[in-house]
């Protein structure tokens, strides 16, 4: 059973539970869209690691493959239909704004009767930050159909869009949002709570949001507030400002490498203790975070900024077994800082409950490359489509230690088994085709 409660959220089989949710596109980096099972599987689980519970399909009726593994492993999703209804918007005059007319019925339809024997989904989606006006009757009109039929074939779900930037559009003034069954809203989390608080008969949910600590912040302390979904969960192609070339802000990489920010996300999303940290890649506090404790040049980098990210009471930072500090994990979500002199070797990450060591997280750092190492990372071998067996390659010291910056070229021989992609996570890599077995490394 499901219910969206206006004061109390979101129940499942009454229970009552946050959505933990992430946006995903419908490629797999390297693979494009033609994505086998075991790739997905592969996702899900690496999503999963970080308290991942729910995924909103962006923005169009998903691979049923996809939906089955859902179903399967137990993720909550939106099914969302439409990225645009009759108005084009910015570099897409030529998208499906020229079909809704004629289209929209028989593919709603086709979601819902797709959609609603996978107990997986949840809640329906007919819009994604829709620019038509929404300030009259023929906006009124638009939604009120989509809203119908969908009720007409599936009246155990409710019907939500991803407004888009609803203040100044007008639809929680003239009775827009009063329509849906639950209001979503992408972004302004604090438009979406000041609504609420006018409007305390409706359910809310955040459609789209960023992975800043506000955010995360309003919906751990707001009761009401049913879920949000990330933008995104995994690096995608495309949606990207040349020469990078696929949307990087996300928890995984094209690769399902957990990033710095999934790191963080797994602090406020997971009740198993955890701790990790991330250190800024120049001195004092300068230039991106990275999960290594190996430096570019180890000549200049003496003082590093480090953030650790736990769901423990405390944490506790230690370089070749010397204590660099413990420190209470603030109320407020944000990480335990620390500025420590770079000292190579060995540095771990403790954290403590009630006094006791909870959780740990090492990394050394690394020598001259020397290896490579090839390990199973998941999927399964087959002979079917979405037999796949997916296989990390990383260049390691001689004691196994990730050698972080010493990228190289690399030749693949692949028998018994034909290499179907390889993909380095690169946002700005331009090969020329995800097949070759010539490839660089990244990492």
């Amino acid at each position: 059973t499901i219910r969206f409660d206006n004061e109390k959220g979101f129940f499942l089989n009454g229970q009552n539970i946050k959505m933990y949710g992430v946006c995903l596109h419908s490629d797999a980096g390297a693979m494009g869209t033609a994505v086998p099972a075991s790739v997905w599987e592969y996702r899900l689980q690496q999503l999963r690691k970080l308290g991942v519970n729910a995924v909103r399909m962006a923005h169009n009726p998903a691979d049923p493959t996809l939906m089955d593994l859902c179903d399967r492993m137990g993720f909550l999703v939106m099914a969302e239909s439409f990225d645009t209804w009759n108005t084009p918007k910015n570099h897409a005059e030529k998208g499906y704004n020229l079909y809704f007319d004629e289209w929209w019925e028989a593919d709603t339809r086709a979601m819902v009767e797709q959609a609603r024997n996978h107990p997986c989904v949840v809640i329906y989606s007919v819009g994604n930050e829709i620019r038509d006006n929404l300030n009259n009757e023929q906006g009124f009109d638009k939604y009120r159909k989509q809203l119908d039929l969908v009720h007409s074939l599936d009246n155990t779900r409710p019907v939500t869009m991803a407004l888009f930037r609803p203040n100044s559009s007008g639809v929680y003034r003239n009775g827009f949002a009063e329509m849906m069954d639950v209001v979503g809203q992408n972004y302004r989390v604090d438009e979406l709570k000041a609504y609420h608080d006018a409007h305390p008969e409706k359910a809310i949910i955040g459609t789209e949001n960023t992975h800043d600590v506000q955010s995360w912040l309003m919906l751990r302390d707001d009761p009401s507030l049913c879920g949000q979904f990330l933008w995104a969960g995994i690096d995608y192609l495309g949606e990207a400002a040349w020469p990078q070339v696929m949307w990087s802000t996300s928890l995984l990489d094209a690769t399902g490498g957990v990033k710095p920010a999934g790191l963080q996300r797994a602090s406020w999303w997971t009740s198993n203790p955890m701790v990790a940290f991330a250190r800024h890649v120049d001195n004092n506090g300068a230039g991106a975070l990275v999960s290594d404790w190996t430096p570019a040049d180890m000549d200049t980098y003496d003082q590093a900024a480090i953030e650790v990210y736990s769901n423990c009471q405390e944490v506790e930072l230690f370089v070749n077994g010397e204590s660099q500090g413990r420190k209470t994990i603030p109320d407020n979500a944000r990480p335990a800082l620390f500025n420590i002199n770079f000292n190579s070797g060995r540095i771990e990450a403790v954290g403590y409950i009630d006094g006791r060591e909870a959780a740990r997280y090492t990394s050394v750092t690394a020598d001259e490359p020397a290896l490579i190492n090839i390990e199973k990372a998941g999927g399964h071998a087959g002979t079917g489509f979405d037999d796949v067996e997916i296989v990390s390659l990383q260049i390691v010291d001689t004691q196994g230690n990730v050698c972080p910056g010493n990228d190289c070229r690399i030749e693949l021989k692949v028998e018994g088994a034909e290499l179907i992609a390889v993909d380095n996570a690169d946002v700005l890599a331009h090969e020329t085709s995800h097949k070759s077995a010539v490839f660089n490394t990244y990492q």
